[in-house]
């Protein structure tokens, strides 16, 4: 099927099909048939290539999909993030070294990556009835949500 290897039998188009041990020799597909297949990011590097090569690609984030107003959301809880993950300075210095930590944002909040404020900005607009502006929606999660 993948292969788009069709036997036309009667104006039909007919594919093998064949998962493990079983086989279907005349499977019909329809002229208007499409496959989708949804892959993990990370897995991406462990798939065959001739597999991948069969199918256009297309990444979509949480980010992807986003209205102008949860954007802006978005950006303004990454400036708070980014003020909170800020390098802290340390006090015992001895000379010739550095006076900060490093700190990142992933020890802030646990699990944090590219999409934990996509996602959150997604998850409280889709479940609340918003009729504020971006900059409020960003204080009403952080105090749910994050302090």
């Amino acid at each position: 099927m993948l292969n788009q290897h069709y036997t036309t039998v009667a104006g039909r188009r007919n594919c093998r099909i064949a998962m493990g041990a079983y086989s279907n020799p005349m499977c019909f597909v329809h002229d208007n048939f499409r496959c989708i297949v949804v892959v993990d990011f990370c897995q991406i590097p462990r798939l065959d290539p001739p597999f991948l090569n069969r199918f256009e690609k297309q990444v979509l984030t949480y980010e992807s999909i986003l209205t102008k107003l949860q954007k802006k959301a978005v950006k303004t809880l990454e400036s708070w993030v980014e003020k909170m993950a800020c390098l802290s300075p340390i006090d015992d210095v001895e000379p010739g070294q550095s006076t900060t930590t490093p700190f990142r944002k992933c020890d802030l909040f646990a699990g944090y990556h590219d999409d934990t404020l996509p996602s959150l900005v997604l998850h409280h607009m889709s479940t609340q009835e918003v009729e504020s502006s971006a900059s409020s929606v960003p204080m009403w999660l952080l105090d749910r949500y994050l302090l």
